[in-house]
């Protein structure tokens, strides 16, 4: 009798171990994959500043945290500080100069998968003027990159569009990119002399590149 009954109680702390080894396992085999919580965003500096760019994030350990500049990976030596943890990095730039303009970004991976951010940039913008006989079409165009979902928006004297056009139409267009990760806009001043037909043609094309300041 005694033994059946150290049995029945040996029993219970037998399958609390087993589900604790369980629950291990369970971690082991599915690894969370890195998510950012705080992205780094576009910024712009004027020479001679300090640029601190920072990145926080999620994911089961152990997390590579990298910084890039345009497809080059870059390291903390002279000016360039990079600081890292178990949740978060930044990228800290001294006495930057115009010649560093240039997209960064932080990419962070793990047995699970890689994600990296890149802010919205124009790699061609919108020419700054246009002058425009009567009759004569305009086309204008720019080339967009960063991290999807980028969302454009053309813009003329701060409004939407207008679909028809006159000598009134004349003015300031904007082409205005936008994510998650910041905001970016380029414009174009035309200039419409007598009637002609104005048409506005986005042409926008998507890269995976990396977050970017302008000076």
């Amino acid at each position: 009798m005694s033994e059946k009954t150290q049995y029945l109680r040996s029993k219970p702390k037998h399958r609390a171990r087993q589900s604790v080894l369980t629950g291990f396992e369970h971690a082991c085999c599915f690894p969370e994959p890195p998510a950012f919580t705080v992205k780094p965003e576009s910024r712009d500096v004027a020479p001679g500043s300090n640029v601190v760019m920072r990145a926080e994030f999620t994911g089961s350990a152990p997390l590579v945290v990298k910084w890039f500049k345009e497809e080059k990976e870059i390291f903390s030596a002279g000016k360039c500080v990079i600081k890292k943890d178990n949740s978060s990095s930044s990228l800290e730039l001294h006495s930057v100069k115009a010649s560093e303009s240039a997209k960064y970004t932080c990419q962070v991976s793990n047995d699970a998968g890689k994600v990296d951010c890149s802010a919205p940039t124009f790699t061609m913008k919108l020419e700054p003027s246009r002058l425009l006989k009567a009759g004569q079409p305009l086309r204008l165009s720019c080339k967009v990159s960063g991290t999807p979902v980028i969302s454009i928006t053309w813009m003329k004297n701060a409004s939407l569009e207008v679909e028809s056009c006159s000598v009134e139409d004349s003015g300031e267009y904007m082409c205005v990119a936008s994510s998650d990760a910041g905001r970016e806009q380029c414009s174009c001043s035309v200039n419409v002399k007598g009637q002609c037909c104005l048409k506005t043609i986005c042409s926008c094309f998507l890269l995976h590149t990396l977050p970017s300041f302008f000076t």
